[in-house]
């Protein structure tokens, strides 16, 4: 055999050459590893919307109850945080379905496995959906 003709038992890296079945189950691990990203990264930005409303929220009614000055806007920070806190528990509450979706046509030929970033994603729509009924009912009662 010619020294220039390369083993099939190897490949170009020099590690061993994988069957047709890893290399599927592996592209099967990183789809899987993609989608739980995706998911943690709706997390993050839902998260990031929430809390931002709520602390504005938390702010003005800290202003007015030293006795700042209301100003005639537009949109009031009670709006505004209603706005935010909302569209965050909305979009995280959709991206989950998505997700959810997606991991059962992922798992159609296997076993399903638990989703963390499911779980963490439905505890902080959770807690979205009690901050926006926290700003509603503060600024009603």
């Amino acid at each position: 055999m010619p020294a220039s003709e390369p083993d099939p038992a190897v490949n170009r890296a020099g590690a061993p050459a994988s069957s047709d079945a890893e290399r599927t189950e592996l592209s099967y691990q990183r789809t899987l590893m993609s989608h739980e990203r995706t998911l943690m990264a709706w997390v993050r930005t839902s998260l990031s919307m929430t809390t931002f409303g709520f602390s504005l929220f938390s702010f003005f009614q800290y202003v007015r109850a030293e006795g700042g000055a209301s100003t005639g806007m537009l949109l009031g920070p009670r709006h505004f945080a209603l706005i935010l806190v909302g569209l965050g528990t909305i979009a995280l509450g959709a991206a989950s379905v998505a997700h959810y979706q997606a991991i059962r046509r992922l798992h159609s030929t296997r076993s399903p496995a638990r989703s963390l970033a499911l779980i963490v994603a439905v505890l902080v729509v959770a807690l979205g959906a009690a901050a926006f009924v926290s700003v509603l009912v503060a600024t009603i009662g």
